[in-house]
Formats: structure tokens, C-alpha cells, sequence
């Protein structure tokens, strides 16, 4: 089978990182313009990386997540959700400081899974399912608490 390009395990062609760059700059470009003329929906090239950089099982948590954030700011009249936004910068810190030494251990013993549940333990989908669920729930109600004034504990 042929490839389009093949220039060995994790490099990429020169041409992939130009493309890169053009579209950086167009969308860098085109969000100026857009906030020199004042309209509203700006498209920040740091948002637009996200989505095309990143695989589509992380993009879609991380929309899903600004559209939650959107929609507990505007319940609450505010424009930004600074408790839901901290609760969720922990939970991105919490799986950096597990997500290390898991990879540490994968990396050692040369097995990728060395940190799963035993198989009697193992309940398919569902289990992650409703941790998920979990998560979210905590996260929208961490968004729904009003900030404490400062000074009280």
C-alpha cells in the first residue's frame, strides 16, 4: 500500500508544518480584523488548535465543557464561572499528577496495561460511564455555587 508521505515514526514533513502556520496566521489575521470591526463571534487561534490538533475524543470534552461553562454563566448572569472553572482546572491537574506515574510505569515494564483492573473487576463501558456522569454532575453543581466573600471560610 502506498503513502502519501512516509518520513519515518514521529516526524512529519515540512510541508505539514507550513500549512500549520499559514492557517495559524490566516485565523490570526482574520480574528483582528474582526475585532478591529467590533463583531461579536471572534475565533481565537488558540480555540481553533484545540480542534484541530487535538483527536476528537479530547476535543469533544473540552466543547462540551465550554458549553456547559456557557450555560452556567448565563444562568447565573455572569460572564464568567470562576468556581466551575477552578473545579475544572483541579480536575485537569488531578489527571496530570495520576496520568505521570501511570505513564512512568507503562514505560518501564514495556506493558500498557499495567494499571488495569483485573478482569473480574472490569464492568465494561458502564463504570466509566457513570464516573463520567459523576464528574459532570460535580462540576456543574461546583458552577452553581455562588463565590464565598472573602474572609469567611
Amino acid at each position: 500500500m502506498h503513502r502519501a508521505h512516509d518520513s519515518g515514526a514521529g516526524k512529519s514533513p515540512p510541508q505539514t508544518s507550513s500549512r500549520g502556520v499559514a492557517i495559524a496566521l490566516i485565523l490570526i489575521i482574520t480574528d483582528q480584523i474582526r475585532a478591529w470591526r467590533k463583531i461579536a463571534f471572534r475565533v481565537p487561534v488558540l480555540a481553533a488548535a484545540v480542534g484541530i490538533y487535538l483527536p476528537l475524543e479530547l476535543s469533544v470534552p473540552i466543547f462540551l465543557g465550554g458549553v456547559i461553562g456557557s450555560i452556567l454563566a448565563k444562568k447565573r448572569g455572569e460572564s464568567e464561572n470562576s468556581r466551575g472553572m477552578l473545579y475544572a482546572a483541579g480536575l485537569i491537574t488531578g489527571e496530570s499528577v495520576v496520568g505521570v506515574p501511570i505513564a512512568v510505569r507503562i514505560v518501564v515494564t514495556h506493558r500498557d496495561d499495567v494499571s488495569a483492573l483485573p478482569h473480574a473487576l472490569q464492568f465494561g463501558g458502564g463504570l466509566g460511564l457513570a464516573a463520567l456522569a459523576l464528574l459532570g454532575f460535580l462540576l456543574y453543581r461546583a458552577g452553581l455555587q455562588t463565590p464565598r466573600a472573602k474572609g469567611h471560610a
